[in-house]
């Protein structure tokens, strides 16, 4: 169950951002990050009509969304702070025998922790991710509650995301693919969770119905420290100044 005055705030700010941007369809999920109450799920698609829960099984490539995460996990680590610059190689890069690019076709040439989220840079999330390692990325996932023994697993009408397999760490493309969002699924409730872990201080939640039982809160584990969430928590705060 949900909040129902939330369900219908939520409702009416999503059609009216549809509709603001001409858009196809669209999802909101309103979460209560200490508890990790589900308070609304609202969805709407034009082009298939209204399902009850597709906000919570629609498998998708998350793209920039988990930028922000792969900047966590390295400040996490020690092995970047938001205002150490990055080489972003004027938005053109060779990672193994591929050459990628950045959104922007001019690039950037430098860019810090902070600034790399706050543009969205393909290249300097690459290199950010290159701290991390391939390992360390999927591991990463994992640990956020992404897959199938994710923060998913026990929700009702919730689907699990799909990782990239266990072997591919090897592979070349996994830094570059999972340092931008692609090359493996998730779905909006397992995003929502993952950012629920840096707005609540580090601690990823399960997901529990709006009308839950306080006993029935659950902290799957600590993601982040105190001191890291907040250092993310600024970071994504200055992307929407």
């Amino acid at each position: 169950r949900v909040d129902p005055e939330i369900q219908m705030i939520a409702d009416k700010a999503l059609a009216s951002a549809i509709k603001m941007q001409n858009a196809k369809g669209g999802i909101a999920i309103v979460a209560d990050p200490m508890t990790g109450r589900i308070l609304a799920v609202s969805n709407i698609d034009k082009t298939k009509g209204m399902k009850k829960f597709w906000a919570l099984s629609e498998t998708m490539e998350p793209a920039s969304m988990i930028k922000p995460i792969v900047a966590a996990q390295a400040i996490e680590n020690g092995q970047t702070t938001a205002q150490e610059k990055h080489n972003c190689e004027n938005g053109s890069y060779k990672y193994g025998d591929e050459i990628y690019h950045d959104w922007k076709d001019a690039g950037w040439p430098e860019l810090t922790t902070e600034e790399t989220i706050g543009v969205s840079s393909n290249i300097c999330a690459m290199k950010i991710g290159e701290k991390v390692g391939a390992r360390g990325l999927r591991k990463m996932l994992v640990d956020f509650g992404f897959g199938p023994e994710g923060t998913t697993k026990t929700f009702p009408a919730a689907k699990a995301g799909r990782l990239p397999p266990a072997e591919d760490t090897k592979h070349p493309k996994i830094v570059p693919y999972v340092s931008a969002g692609f090359g493996f699924r998730t779905t909006p409730l397992e995003l929502v969770q993952a950012y629920g872990a840096i707005a609540n201080g580090g601690h990823l939640m399960m997901p529990i119905a709006a009308d839950a039982k306080d006993a029935s809160q659950k902290v799957v584990r600590r993601v982040l420290s105190e001191a890291s969430a907040n250092q993310v928590k600024e970071i994504l705060r200055q992307v929407v100044l």
